[in-house]
């Protein structure tokens, strides 16, 4: 079924570079993904170290502990035959609708990746901005989840690190004082909670972490859909908007 792009989930924050939309999806295709996302074969994610131009574009630090992720789709292939599809036909929807973050579509970016990801007690990721890309998203894709157990999004009030010169623009991993400084300018953020069917767009160079899953979650794991909104490629295709 294809949904108007009026009917994907309703806006309940936009600010520091993030957009926020609850109710993403209707019951059914959310179920769906639920059980997709529970089903979904993963393992541990892989540890990337800087980049060539010395910025770390995700890198797990110590104490992050491993969450595990599972293979990447890309938009410009769909259809997926899976419970993916709607999905991402609404986040292809809310991405094209907020061009303050990631500029017009097919002109700034046309390629949008899905990739499950899962977080289980202790686990968190340190502070990052991604670094490539015209920017990212996670929609959260558990049936439950309690502000208690962790896991939440935080986003850091910061200027860009270009700003301040060539050591805070090297990320965390090649110098970590200057990226404490850094975070440290303003000293200030928001937090954003793992609600179920809840979409989080963040635009690239946002400054963003996601808190320790704490030890009351049990065996239950934060589980998301998450991935990258690709800057514009020739060669990539073209990104599908309806259709699912």
């Amino acid at each position: 079924m294809t949904l108007a792009a009026s009917e994907h989930g309703r806006l309940v924050y936009r600010d520091l570079g993030v957009a926020v939309y609850d109710d993403l999806l209707p019951p059914g295709a959310f179920e769906a993904i639920v059980r997709f996302v529970q089903g979904a074969l993963c393992e541990p994610a892989e540890v990337r170290l800087p980049a060539g131009d010395g910025r770390a574009y995700v890198g797990w630090r110590e104490g992050d502990g491993r969450p595990i992720r599972s293979r990447t789709w890309r938009a410009a292939r769909r259809p997926f035959g899976n419970a993916l599809d709607p999905l991402a036909v609404a986040v292809s929807a809310r991405v094209t609708d907020n061009a303050s973050l990631f500029g017009e579509a097919f002109v700034a970016w046309n390629d949008v990746s899905y990739r499950v990801s899962r977080y289980r007690a202790g686990e968190r990721l340190s502070w990052h901005d991604d670094g490539v890309g015209a920017g990212a998203y996670t929609y959260y894709a558990h049936p439950k989840w309690s502000p208690t157990w962790g896991g939440e999004l935080l986003v850091a009030d910061v200027p860009a690190r270009e700003s301040l010169g060539p050591e805070a623009a090297e990320g965390a991993l090649c110098n970590p004082d200057a990226w404490v400084n850094h975070l440290h300018v303003r000293g200030r953020g928001i937090v954003i909670h793992a609600a179920p069917n809840r979409l989080v767009l963040i635009r690239a160079g946002t400054e963003h972490a996601i808190g320790r899953i704490r030890g009351d979650v049990g065996e239950r794991a934060r589980c998301s859909v998450n991935g990258f909104v690709k800057r514009r490629d020739p060669a990539a295709g073209l990104l599908i908007l309806g259709g699912g």
